[in-house]
């Protein structure tokens, strides 16, 4: 994938736990993702600028984190969003979220950004891994 290091893992992420979503919304999150998630949950990118259509240089914080036990979680995301399409997995220092769009496409989901004032959604990139790789 790309040359992103991750810094400040915290907490533990369970693949059991990912399947358990993936189940519940009839999904599957994309590999690149699962991976990265496994070894470095509420990790931070050390590349973490991207551009949406009426915005650039917007921060990708950092991953959610998928330990319960520990604040802005991944489940607390899940409930403050409202969807069954729409999962975030990372957030900025503003508080939005960057996440996956299941609406289309249930494997190799686009990645969108959902403006918390706004309470809307704008597209980033296909996928993960073109998100992942766009980020400087």
């Amino acid at each position: 994938m790309s040359d992103i290091n991750w810094i400040l893992s915290r907490g533990c992420c369970e693949l059991s736990s990912i399947q358990r979503i993936e189940e519940k919304y009839n999904i599957q999150f994309p590999k690149e993702y699962v991976d990265t998630v496994l070894e470095f949950n509420g990790g931070r990118p050390n590349r973490k600028l991207f551009d949406i259509k009426n915005r650039v240089e917007c921060v990708f914080e950092a991953l959610l984190n998928w330990d319960e036990s520990r604040k802005q979680n991944m489940f607390d995301w899940m409930k403050i969003i409202e969807s069954n399409t729409i999962i975030a997995f990372g957030q900025d220092p503003f508080g939005n979220a960057i996440c996956f769009d299941f609406s289309g496409e249930k494997e190799n989901p686009e990645v969108v950004f959902w403006n918390h004032e706004l309470n809307n959604f704008e597209f980033i990139a296909n996928n993960y891994s073109n998100f992942i790789n766009e980020l400087y």
